[in-house]
């Protein structure tokens, strides 16, 4: 079917091909390790990030308000609202919103009874605490 010297040449070729790559992926991988240790050596003496002046922000924010909702650890325990839960009441308003902004319950989804909570009523521009539209 197959001559022994046709054989022989695909074989001989196969193994130079291999051989071939292999040189090739050293000669990679020597090359990436090069660029990469500069970037190494300069990503340490470099300047914070935006992005990491944020998470260390957001960290040392963290050491007083657990929740990140605006209210101070301390603040929550006195209103008696969830340090570790930025919307207590579970109405889609954050805990400091509703001291602070709109004076309703953090710890009341309906802060005026009506049967429609506080975010509900916020979210289409109406009073929480009564009746009327937050415009008026």
């Amino acid at each position: 079917m197959f001559s022994k010297k046709s054989i022989i040449i695909v074989l001989a070729i196969a193994i130079i091909s291999v051989v071939v790559f292999f040189v090739y992926l050293s000669k990679r991988n020597n090359a990436t390790n090069i660029q990469i240790q500069p970037a190494v050596e300069d990503a340490k003496n470099a300047v914070p990030t935006e992005e990491e002046n944020l998470n260390a922000s957001i960290e040392q924010t963290k050491l007083t308000d657990k929740d990140l909702d605006g209210l101070t650890d301390e603040e929550e325990k006195k209103l008696g609202t969830k340090i570790d839960v930025a919307d207590s009441d579970g109405d889609g308003v954050l805990d400091s919103d509703e001291v602070n902004g709109y004076k309703t319950n953090p710890n009341k989804a309906d802060s005026d009874g009506d049967g429609y909570e506080d975010g509900y009523e916020i979210r289409r521009g109406y009073n929480p605490l009564g009746s009327g539209n937050l415009k008026n």
